[in-house]
């Protein structure tokens, strides 16, 4: 919410029983000209109708709003590179498996990627902007690490993902992978 509407919602709260009047639904009726703010279940606050509309509208976009740094993995492998003469160029290595970070609800603007092994020593880092995607709450990206996935049946993972919000210093939860395999 905007500073201006957390002013206007603690000065309706410190007003709330000089809006209240005996009626039809009980003793927290309104007062004429004044409706139930509504914004939680309980909420029996009385104000105009316009506040009681901007809290339904706050409410109906606080997870776009809230930092609450969800980041998971997803991987990807590296195509071959076209030589512009019909061939392409491949590696040994191109069809392993590397890790992508992803994230959404952050700030907009720059986010810190992480990763470490679980002893806490530092593996990979990188930076990424994040934006507004349609289909993702508030500042979302995917970032490509070039990091190879070495997840395997019976192995644990060794070390972590982890982003942070740079704009509020917010930390996502950490996130299991395994790093550091030797690859051919």
């Amino acid at each position: 919410m905007t500073p201006a509407t957390r002013t206007q919602t603690l000065a309706d709260n410190a007003a709330k029983a000089s809006r209240w009047t005996s009626g039809p639904f009980g003793p927290h009726t309104c007062v004429t000209g004044y409706v139930w703010r509504e914004a939680f279940t309980g909420d029996d606050v009385c104000v105009t109708p316009a506040v009681r509309a901007q809290a339904k509208l706050d409410n109906g976009k606080a997870a776009d709003r809230r930092v609450s740094a969800r980041l998971w993995i997803s991987r990807y492998t590296v195509p071959p590179v076209d030589n512009g003469d019909g061939t392409s160029t491949s590696t040994s290595v191109d069809d392993i498996p590397r890790l992508k970070i992803n994230g959404d609800h952050f700030n907009i603007g720059q986010v810190r990627l992480y990763i470490r092994y679980n002893t806490g020593r530092l593996y990979w880092s990188g930076t990424v902007s994040a934006s507004a995607h349609s289909g993702y709450a508030g500042g979302s990206f995917g970032k490509k690490t070039g990091v190879f996935d070495c997840a395997a049946a019976g192995k644990a993972a060794n070390a972590y993902a982890q982003a942070q919000d740079v704009v509020s210093g917010r930390w996502s939860p950490r996130l299991p992978v395994r790093v550091g395999c030797a690859v051919l």
